[in-house]
């Protein structure tokens, strides 16, 4: 502990007992002269009085003496020198609040910059904690409708196609194929695929109408179909949006047609003073619509006043769709819970999906931890410059762990990387890997039959497709899916199954689809820049009372430093070096009443404290404030 610590004393008139922390002499305490005149003192000190019990702590540890001097305690009562304590004798009684020693009979204290400026941050970090309340979650619902089935049908229809060519039992003409299901469509279909349709849904109210929206975390923006919409389909199971008295069309002036610092203008044309935009994919399906806003509701407490696209013009595989749009979920600034966010509906950027064959829930908001059957493993995100959630996939595992795909990983993550996409409905890969799958799978079942090939098709009984390997993706930080055959085989004939891997160079990217993501609760935490994943019972009915968690635990992310933001974040620190100059100027001002404070004597060589008890063995709380807290 090495020597005994020293302190410093107050100037002041006697203090008796409690009343060392009274008004008068709180002055004295932060380095500024007590007035003898009580009214006076009473003035001086009112504003700083208000603080005191804010600071009071936080003055033990910054308080100096000007000339660094400090008397020694001593083990016995002897007197302080008249001269350097202004004249006072030092009572023989010692005042210890807070488990510290004081005289109030000596040297003037002053409080450090360090004080106020830690008195500065208690004081945002108080207004911090009360302006954030207790986050408003929702778990929600969501079904598997049309896009899923059109998925499969296509499969089927390939599959029809191909046995009537390999027979020669009928024209491709006169085959039975569901209505508005062509070869163009069948194709349309597949391409529509990779380019991140949706395949589950929610209902939602907007300006009180229901609608139907597919859930994709591919792509950031939600928009539906509106009306006036020409030529938009009839498949629809609700009628065209109709602009309520709270529907708003965001203006548009020349500067948001711009590209902005994410890459992209705000809007792609303006229009009649509308804010034109909308969403082309790669097969050439796409919406055009106007930006409006209107309060839209997840449930009756969760809602806010959310920007969407009105569709006014759609083609593709949006004609055949029946939902009535979709709702963007990616890490694009447009995102329903970006907008929630920003609204204040949610106090955190995360939300899950537990997906299911025939739905699954949607929580935004926070975590559904009950559903999880073993524990989150975290794998952090990936800045590839594109808005998708993109993570490391380093192996690719069929059967058993150690059987992998003897590929370089940068071919699962180059270009667009491993995306997760719960609005593509299979699992893409590279083109490249599609030899080192074949020799995996081979050395796995012990022969080249049934890969899971899209374009191949295999007679098989239920139990044989049971009994086929599972395969495995492993991310970094040993997050992993592994998924059974029941999810890379779709059956599309009377024991005919077809695989649903593709292997295309389309897409740009790895990715992870809905087929693959079931089964799981994939956490989305852009507030700490990663993915979570859990094996868990996702179609387990929802409770009427659950508990979501805000802070899921694990391991924790983050991103780089965006400089785009930079200037954001000057203007940021200049506010807050403001502040911190206006807090001390009014906290001197009121200190001193405006007056300068008297200049301290030099005290005395002889200057002792007298101590009433023997405490030399007593540690000093004051001065080893680090030490107590540890």
């Amino acid at each position: 502990m090495g020597a005994l610590p020293t302190l410093y004393a107050a100037t002041g008139s006697n203090v008796q007992g409690g009343d060392f922390f009274g008004p008068k002499h709180f002055n004295a305490m932060f380095g500024h002269p007590v007035r003898e005149t009580p009214a006076k003192a009473r003035q001086s000190t009112t504003a700083a009085a208000k603080l005191w019990t804010l600071s009071e702590r936080l003055a033990h540890l910054s308080f100096d003496i000007e000339n660094k001097q400090i008397p020694r305690l001593t083990s016995r009562r002897a007197p302080i020198d008249a001269e350097s304590s202004g004249g006072k004798s030092c009572p023989p009684q010692l005042i210890r609040p807070s488990s510290t020693w004081f005289c109030a009979a000596s040297r003037p204290m002053a409080l450090g910059a360090v004080g106020r400026y830690a008195v500065v941050v208690s004081l945002a970090m108080w207004g911090a904690c009360t302006a954030v309340g207790n986050p408003n979650t929702i778990q929600l619902e969501m079904s598997n409708g049309m896009a899923r089935t059109q998925a499969v049908t296509a499969l089927q229809s390939r599959y029809r196609f191909q046995r009537a060519a390999d027979e020669e039992l009928v024209a491709l003409q006169t085959l039975d194929v569901p209505d508005g299901d062509t070869a163009r469509n069948d194709a349309s279909v597949e391409s529509k695929l990779r380019s991140g349709s949706g395949s589950h849904t929610i209902q939602v109210l907007v300006g009180g109408q229901q609608r139907e929206l597919i859930i994709d975390t591919g792509s950031g923006k939600t928009a539906f179909v509106c009306e006036g919409c020409v030529n938009c389909g009839n498949k629809r199971r609700h009628r065209p949006f109709v602009l309520t008295a709270n529907t708003t069309y965001l203006p548009c002036d020349r500067s948001m047609t711009l590209q902005s610092s994410r890459g992209e203008p705000a809007c792609s044309a303006c229009e009649n003073d509308k804010c034109k935009y909308g969403q082309t994919y790669v097969e050439g399906d796409h919406w055009s619509a106007y930006k409006a806003s209107d309060i839209m509701q997840l449930s009756a407490s969760f809602e806010g006043r959310i920007e969407f696209g009105c569709i006014y013009e759609q083609s593709g595989v949006f004609l055949d769709q029946p939902s009535d749009g979709i709702m963007g979920f990616s890490r694009h600034p447009d995102s329903i819970y970006e907008q929630f966010y920003r609204q204040k509906v949610t106090h955190s950027r995360i939300f899950s999906q537990c997906l299911t064959e025939g739905g699954g829930m949607l929580t935004v908001g926070g975590v559904d931890l009950a559903r999880h059957t073993e524990p989150v493993r975290y794998t952090p995100l990936r800045n590839t410059g594109y808005q998708y959630w993109t993570v490391t996939l380093l192996s690719v595992s069929v059967g058993n762990s150690n059987n992998t795909l003897q590929v370089d990983n940068n071919e699962y993550n180059a270009d667009r990387g491993c995306v997760l996409d719960s609005g593509t409905t299979f699992l893409y890969m590279p083109a490249s890997t599609k030899d080192p799958f074949r020799l995996a799978w081979s050395r796995a079942v012990g022969s080249f039959s049934f890969v899971p090939e899209s374009d191949a098709f295999y007679s098989m009984t239920s139990e044989q497709v049971a009994a086929l390997p599972k395969i495995c993706f492993w991310f970094k930080n040993d997050a992993h899916i592994c998924i059974p055959s029941s999810r890379y085989f779709a059956k599309v004939g009377d024991g005919v199954y077809t695989g649903t891997v593709f292997f295309t160079a389309g897409p740009k990217a790895t990715i992870i689809g809905a087929s693959v993501l079931e089964g799981h609760d994939i956490i989305y935490d852009v507030d700490n820049q990663r993915v979570g994943i859990a094996e868990a019972m996702c179609d387990q009915p929802m409770q009427a009372e659950v508990e979501l968690s805000l802070d899921p635990g694990g391991d924790k992310f983050h991103a780089g430093f965006d400089y785009s933001q930079a200037p954001q974040w000057m203007l940021a620190g200049i506010t807050v070096l403001a502040l911190v100059g206006l807090i001390n100027a009014i906290w001197v001002a009121a200190a001193t009443n405006g007056e300068a404070p008297a200049k301290p004597t030099k005290p005395s060589s002889s200057s002792t404290i007298t101590v009433a008890n023997d405490w030399q063995g007593e540690e000093f709380s004051f001065f080893l404030m680090q030490e107590d807290d540890d």
